[in-house]
C-alpha cells in the first residue's frame, strides 16, 4: 500500500476551487481501486461533487459579473442549478439560452489567438447534475466490498 502518497495527500492545504477537488478526488479515487479499499471510493466521490459544485458556483458568480453574497454562497446544488439558468431570464428558454452562451462563447475563442486550452467549456448542467447524483450515491454506499470495487458494472458506470 502507498501510504507515503496518502500522507502527502493529506498534507496538502485544502483549498475550495473545483481544481483542488478534482485533483485530490483523483488521487483518492486511484488509491482506492489500485488497493482495493473501499473508504478511498466515497472520499473521491465527495472531492468530484465538491468539484462539480464549485465549478457551478463560479459559473454563478461569473455570469452575474459580481461576487457572491452569504446567501447565494449558501445554495443548495438544486437550487444552485435553477439560479444559473435564471441568469438567462425567465421561462423555458433559459436553459437553451445558457447552452448557446457557452457554445458561442466557443466559436469565438476559436478566432482568437489563445491556445486552445484557455477556450471555455461547453458546460452541459443536466449532464454536470447526473454526475453529481451518481457520486452523491458512491458518498453513501455501503463499505461492503461488493457494493463497491467487488462490483465491475458499478465501479465502470462510476
Amino acid at each position: 500500500m502507498d501510504i507515503e502518497k496518502i500522507q502527502k495527500l493529506l498534507e496538502i492545504e485544502r483549498d475550495v476551487g473545483a481544481d483542488y477537488h478534482f485533483i485530490v478526488g483523483k488521487e483518492w479515487r486511484m488509491f482506492g481501486e489500485k488497493n482495493k479499499i473501499n473508504a478511498p471510493l466515497a472520499y473521491s466521490a465527495f472531492e468530484f461533487r465538491c468539484a462539480i459544485e464549485h465549478i457551478f458556483l463560479e459559473l454563478y458568480e461569473t455570469l452575474l459579473r459580481r461576487k457572491l453574497n452569504k446567501k447565494e454562497i449558501g445554495y443548495d446544488f438544486v437550487k444552485l442549478k435553477k439560479a444559473l439558468y435564471k441568469t438567462q431570464g425567465q421561462g423555458k428558454g433559459a436553459k437553451e439560452k445558457l447552452k448557446r452562451r457557452f457554445e458561442f462563447n466557443r466559436i469565438c475563442a476559436k478566432f482568437s489567438d489563445a491556445p486552445k486550452t484557455y477556450w471555455p467549456a461547453v458546460i452541459d448542467i443536466e449532464q454536470m447534475q447526473k454526475y453529481w447524483s451518481t457520486l452523491s450515491e458512491y458518498c453513501h454506499s455501503q463499505a461492503y466490498e461488493g457494493d463497491t470495487w467487488g462490483d465491475l458494472k458499478r465501479v465502470s458506470d462510476g
